[in-house]
């Protein structure tokens, strides 16, 4: 196993002293950042294409060629060789870790490093939420079957992808028998049917629903039990609290939504994927077709008509009293505020409510240029920019923009240094600090309240998260000395001076 070195150093950052690259545009505050180093592994070549952190940024994965043969290299730590080793992945708290490996022409998967029975393929290897199901699916003579903690599972002509509860307690997966399917909840096979969608699980776990398929007719199975028959059914929409359950239906040659079994008003169509509950679960709202016009329905009261709806803009404030969605009239499209028509663009994003619900926000295109619009006031034109993030307290309202070829921050109103790439930006819980990734030439850094932290190789996207006690961590690579890279933890303690 690599030796795991810790290096402790100040970054303070303001007007009066600056170390460490500390130069912004315009820097929000000052700063104290207390860094620590923790080296992970060193690689004696260029980064591998699979290197894997895990969750927390604590362990780390990835193959090396051994001859003509592979290892997977765990914590520094390599496996035995194999012909070739893939598809690792670590469990949400970290401490599990699962990948295949192929001696010949078979497969197996080494789990918590024990090594388990060999077939023709492995795919699909994910860990469920609560970390305590590994689960795959394998294939042997023809046949294939979930693998459960090292348990195979009854044999299918195919099986699909698991789908788990929230709460990781409870495994649904599709299997099909010849010309049937099934489903199979908990090792336990439902009877066959034509055709099954994918199956949906309530937010508690509790309640399991999924389309059906048989004949010519179509219907909703609740736990098992069958709903009433239609000719075509679309897919179940459990309410946040779970306690309902949506579904649009074709009926003779209307169509409607169904709520808990009662019939809402039937219209021409009812858009695909586009029935959504609000977040205390009380309110529903969808797109429906008339003629040629299309509309949103919500609480069972029609809208204004317009030429068309995006489907997938159409969104409940966090506190469940206001909507807004996106709409076409004439060549134009507008956001769609509390029913009231915002400004024409030539294109528009879907709104973004801030935490309060007080505050909304989109991006929107006009003449070849993009913009931001918040509380209906246009923002300034830029080549392009990205959907906008509210800070936790609505406080702060931030986007990423391009002008030329420079990207940066804006951060209510005031721009931050421009670099060759900007990653997605985050906040702390409490709001007072916002972070993203930044690149300039072949280096890329961690930014906090404009302010530049140290340069690395590489910072590995999407691990730069918060932690518990409010400090920050990543994992980052380094070119050594000589040649390789190595790779570190870095945990930041942020303080204002």
């Amino acid at each position: 196993m690599a030796a795991k070195m810790i290096f402790t150093y100040l970054v303070i950052c303001g007007s009066v002293l600056c170390l460490a690259g500390c130069q912004s545009g315009t820097p929000e505050i000052n700063l104290k950042r207390e860094l620590s180093d923790e080296i992970l592994a060193e690689i004696k070549a260029e980064v591998p294409a699979d290197l894997q952190i895990s969750p927390d940024n604590r362990r780390i994965a990835f193959s090396q060629t051994a001859g003509k043969k592979q290892v997977m290299v765990v914590d520094g730590n390599k496996s035995r060789r194999f012909d070739q080793v893939a598809g690792l992945v670590f469990s949400p708290d970290s401490r599990r870790v699962m990948y295949g490996v192929q001696n010949g022409k078979k497969w197996s998967v080494i789990l918590d490093g024990k090594i388990g029975q060999r077939y023709v393929s492995v795919a699909g290897l994910v860990f469920s939420p609560d970390s305590k199901q590994a689960v795959y699916i394998a294939e042997n003579g023809g046949k294939e079957f979930m693998v459960i903690n090292g348990r195979q599972g009854r044999s299918y002509q195919k099986v699909w992808p698991p789908v788990f509860s929230t709460n990781g307690r409870r495994i649904a997966y599709l299997a099909r028998s010849g010309a049937k399917m099934s489903l199979v909840v908990n090792g336990v096979k439902s009877r066959n049917y034509d055709e099954i969608g994918m199956p949906v699980f309530s937010s508690d776990g509790k309640h399991i629903a999924v389309r059906v398929e048989n004949g010519r007719k179509a219907y909703i199975l609740k736990d098992g039990i069958k709903g009433k028959t239609y000719a075509l059914t679309g897919n179940p929409v459990f309410s946040p609290d779970g306690q309902r359950l949506a579904y649009s239906v074709v009926d003779g040659i209307k169509e409607m939504v169904i709520i808990n079994e009662k019939a809402g008003a039937p219209y021409d169509v009812i858009e695909k994927s586009s029935v959504i509950f609000s977040p205390d679960s009380n309110r529903l709202a969808y797109i429906a077709r008339e003629g040629k016009k299309k509309l949103v329905v919500v609480d069972e009261k029609a809208g204004q008509p317009y030429n068309d709806i995006q489907k997938v803009s159409l969104v409940f404030s966090p506190d469940s009293r206001r909507l807004a969605y996106v709409a076409k009239q004439g060549k134009q499209w507008t956001a769609v505020l509390d029913n009231q028509d915002e400004k024409p663009f030539d294109s528009v994003q879907t709104p973004v409510f801030s935490p309060d619900s007080r505050q909304v926000a989109y991006a929107a295109e006009i003449e070849r240029r993009m913009l931001i619009v918040a509380d209906g006031k246009p923002g300034p034109k830029f080549d392009y920019v990205k959907p906008p993030v509210f800070s936790p307290d609505s406080s702060k309202l931030v986007y990423r923009a391009k002008k030329g070829n420079k990207l940066f921050i804006m951060s209510n109103g005031k721009k931050h240094k421009p670099y060759a790439d900007i990653w997605p930006v985050i906040f702390s819980p409490d709001s007072l600090y916002l972070v993203y990734v930044a690149s300039q030439g072949q280096k890329r850094r961690v930014i906090i309240n404009g302010h530049e932290g140290p340069e690395y190789h590489d910072i590995i996207e999407g691990n730069v998260i918060f932690m518990d006690d409010g400090r920050i961590c990543y994992a980052a690579a380094q070119a050594g000395a000589q040649s390789g890279y190595k790779i570190h933890y870095v945990v930041e303690k942020i303080s204002l001076p």
